[in-house]
């Protein structure tokens, strides 16, 4: 669990280094000349001691003299400059997303943790989005998600391996925190999650050969699932929309097996909950102004 704590930190790393210095650009040039004049812009050229030359934000290019020019300086972009190419967080959005999830059961009992291996799954569905204001949202989403338990053992020098593949209808409700950047959104997101069991597999290896469809009830697999997610990721203004990266951990709270109540209050017994990483990209068309 540690390793993969780790290894989310660092592709939050290195998700938001680059957002933070992309939002870092949005200073302009500024020209001061001798006769009063103020030319903003871009400097495209500068000849120490004889001239610059300076692009404005409509694409008009200006040479001048060096002892036509009192300063120059750097300020932060006009508002109207920076809006135009900010990702908008206020409205309605609507979009799809597509990614995978990483999974596995709280309170697997392996010796050794190397045997404890995480079940690779497809998640992808619709996102709709709420905007308040530039800063807070909530976001509903209708996704199709795998998830499961993975387990590896080895005995005699042969390794088995063995599966749980869960398909669920799942429906996160998210409030979705942003801070804006220029072009890019860097937002932090928690919130509840509902799944809803579709269907089920336990699976082996192909040496053994075993396969096997699930009921839930019989099967003793609980139907529906709840947990709470919590994420974070970074959002670019492309178009009229926006294409989006999300990274998030599901810490599951309902028991994934389907056990009768005077087993659940036996001493000895266990709870299994969904443990689950999941990393997805998907763009929200904006609609309406």
């Amino acid at each position: 669990m540690k390793n993969k704590f780790y290894a989310f930190v660092i592709i939050l790393a290195f998700v938001f280094f680059p957002v933070i210095l992309i939002g870092q650009g949005n200073n302009t040039d500024v020209v001061y000349l001798k006769n009063g004049s103020i030319i903003r812009g871009m400097i495209i050229e500068q000849v120490p001691n004889q001239s610059i030359k300076i692009q404005t934000q409509d694409k008009n290019v200006f040479v001048y003299k060096i002892e036509e020019v009192e300063k120059i300086t750097k300020e932060q972009a006009s508002v109207s400059i920076v809006k135009k190419n900010e990702v908008s967080n206020k409205g309605f959005s609507l979009g799809l997303k597509a990614g995978i999830n990483l999974s596995s059961w709280s309170n697997i009992d392996v010796s050794d943790p190397s045997k404890k291996v995480s079940k690779l799954g497809f998640q992808g569905g619709f996102v709709g989005k709420i905007g308040f204001n530039k800063y807070l949202a909530v976001q509903m989403e209708l996704l199709f998600a795998q998830k499961g338990l993975k387990v590896k053992a080895t005995g005699s020098g042969v390794t088995a391996k063995a599966w749980y593949t869960v398909n669920y209808f799942e429906i996160p409700l998210l409030f979705k925190f942003s801070i804006p950047a220029g072009p890019v959104m860097i937002f932090a997101n928690v919130g509840p999650s509902f799944g809803i069991g579709l269907s089920a597999k336990f699976a082996t290896d192909p040496d053994a050969g075993y396969n096997t469809t699930i009921n839930f009830e019989e099967g003793g697999l609980q139907r529906f699932d709840f947990g709470l997610l919590f994420g974070a990721g970074a959002g670019l203004k492309l178009g009229k929309g926006e294409l989006f990266l999300d990274l998030r951990y599901c810490l599951g709270i309902s028991d994934v097996m389907n056990a009768s109540s005077d087993a659940k209050n036996d001493p000895d017994y266990t709870k299994y909950s969904n443990r689950n990483f999941g990393i997805a990209v998907g763009y929200l068309f904006k609609l309406g102004r």
